[in-house]
């Protein structure tokens, strides 16, 4: 995941653009979840996604990230944290 801004983490309430690459797994079967993102376009290898987190969404300040995809016909499943902050 490259966050575009610049930023390592996102802030709450704050449409924030991101793109996931996929290496060596078709985009096609893969899928994003969490709170807040929303897929704009799968292009290239490249998912371009926006993630905008309500302030009021999250216990603590961290965003769970899920992600599925195939890799030789077989699904797999993986998960990362990404930090958020408030935009104050």
């Amino acid at each position: 995941m490259k966050i575009l801004n610049g930023n390592n983490y996102l802030t709450y309430d704050t449409p924030v653009r991101t793109d996931f690459e996929w290496k060596n797994i078709d985009p096609k079967s893969g899928s994003i979840y969490g709170a807040g993102i929303k897929i704009l376009e799968t292009k290239n290898g490249i998912t371009k996604t926006e993630i905008n987190v309500p302030s009021n969404h999250l216990e603590s300040n961290i965003l769970n990230i899920k992600l599925r995809f195939d890799i030789n016909g077989e699904t797999t499943r993986t998960e990362f944290n990404v930090l958020v902050k408030n935009g104050k």
